[in-house]
């Protein structure tokens, strides 16, 4: 399973803050531009090849942070360590201010064909849904959802998860080896 993108949010008082966003030191150069619906400064980080979309809305006191890596989705390591990226370069932010709005995992199986269909969705909930369809070889499975949930509880719910997988699937699949 894959993170696929993920767009945080965290509200913030930039006076008291003193944060200068958009004007951080980095080893890269950025081109700063309008956001074309909010008006929002907005610029383009990039990590392991990955762009990250950063916005900064002053007058509302928002900062949104969006990574869409649907063409190179992220293991739970590399988003780990794009969160401790985030982190890092927003560090006067409190980790628990980050407020995760979208996420998007995605699971690509060899063993299934979808056939007679090009994709096949179902919404879960008002928020969640999935998309099941086929990717090259594989079978690609996303779940997308919209949510409120703190960054660090989404990280160890992800740790959590990753546990429960080890725990009930890995011993299944030595099984079947067998």
């Amino acid at each position: 399973m894959r993170v696929h993108n993920i767009k945080l949010e965290a509200r913030v008082n930039f006076e008291t803050l003193g944060w200068q966003g958009h004007t951080l030191s980095r080893t890269q150069e950025v081109s700063l531009r309008r956001h074309r619906v909010n008006h929002g400064i907005t610029w383009d980080e990039w990590w392991a090849e990955r762009k990250t979309t950063i916005t900064e809305h002053r007058r509302a006191g928002l900062i949104e942070v969006f990574c869409g890596c649907g063409a190179d989705p992220m293991t739970f390591k590399e988003f780990e360590n794009w969160c401790n990226y985030i982190l890092g370069m927003t560090r006067p932010i409190d980790s628990y201010q980050w407020m995760v709005r979208e996420i998007a995992y995605n699971y690509d199986t060899q063993f299934f064909r979808i056939e007679g269909a090009k994709r096949v969705s179902l919404q879960t909930f008002r928020n969640s849904w999935f998309n099941i369809y086929q990717k090259g070889e594989a079978v690609r499975i996303e779940h997308h959802a919209t949510l409120t949930l703190p960054l660090p509880q989404l990280l160890r719910a992800q740790a959590q998860a990753v546990d429960e997988i080890y725990k009930e699937v890995i011993p299944a699949l030595k099984t079947v080896e067998k």
